[in-house]
């Protein structure tokens, strides 16, 4: 403010002296008023100039202090908004502390969970292994069993045969299968008939006594040509009869090719 009135003082001078020279070369009266006027312009420019530094340092000062307020109040927002964010973390720290502890509980029981699984999965897998261990061990001691009677049986009474195999299951069923394989040169009647003569010494061995029934199969190659099941509580040895007839007796005769039947048929054997 000071500065603008010093300014216009100082105009005021100017134009005053301009007047009074104006009026001196117009010879007029007003040239010594005009002078008087310029002076008191001079001393209005004088006093307001000599204002001029205190506003300006009071100014100054006005905006210092203006800066330091705008400083502290910025300060005191900054601090506000720092607290209001170190409160608000504070507040989110137990939650996220929370969520965490939340998940590694989840991830611990997650694991726990796996660790049982496989440990039940490996129970059960060693479980089933000794099971099946176990199967076939009885698998093997029942097949050696089998294998140890069937030895014990004779099929050497049947002399005119290729391959003679036996599956004794008397302990299981009281029931003795056997397959007879017999040349191919050999007609197929002709071939049932020594079979069927032959089982009459195959029943007599102790080792057959135990079963109920005994089953023959009569082969050539992979044909089966004949098979009949004798029934051991019908069998009677008796030596003044042909073996055949005592064997069939006690038979039933449950297959046979049309050559075997008719072989059977003409010689009145089955």
């Amino acid at each position: 403010m000071w500065t603008t009135l010093a300014v216009l003082s100082f105009l005021g001078i100017i134009l005053f002296i301009v007047l009074a020279l104006i009026s001196m070369f117009k010879k007029t009266k007003m040239a010594k008023k005009m002078m008087i006027f310029a002076a008191g312009c001079f001393v209005l420019t004088m006093i307001f100039g000599s204002l001029m530094p205190q506003t300006e340092s009071e100014n100054t000062s006005a905006k210092i202090e203006d800066k330091k307020e705008d400083s502290k109040k910025k300060e005191l927002k900054d601090k506000k908004k720092a607290e209001a964010q170190e409160k608000k973390e504070k507040a989110a720290q137990p939650k996220e502390e929370a969520v965490a502890k939340k998940k590694s509980e989840e991830k611990a029981e997650a694991k726990k969970e796996e660790e049982e699984k496989k440990l039940e999965e490996q129970k059960a897998k060693e479980e089933t292994e000794r099971k099946v261990a176990e199967e076939k061990k009885a698998k093997e001691q029942t097949d050696q069993k089998e294998e140890a009677k069937s030895k014990n049986i004779d099929t050497s009474v049947f002399e005119y045969a290729e391959k003679v195999e036996v599956t004794n299951a008397i302990d299981i069923n009281q029931h003795i299968t056997v397959f007879v394989t017999m040349s191919k040169k050999t007609p197929p009647g002709l071939a049932t008939q020594h079979v069927v003569n032959q089982t009459y010494d195959f029943l007599l061995q102790n080792d057959t006594k135990g079963a109920k029934t005994v089953s023959i199969n009569v082969k050539q190659g992979d044909q089966k040509i004949a098979m009949y099941t004798v029934e051991t509580g019908k069998f009677v040895p008796n030596d003044d009869e042909p073996m055949s007839d005592c064997v069939m007796k006690a038979s039933k005769m449950e297959f046979m090719t049309p050559e075997v039947k008719e072989f059977g048929a003409t010689m009145n054997s089955w």
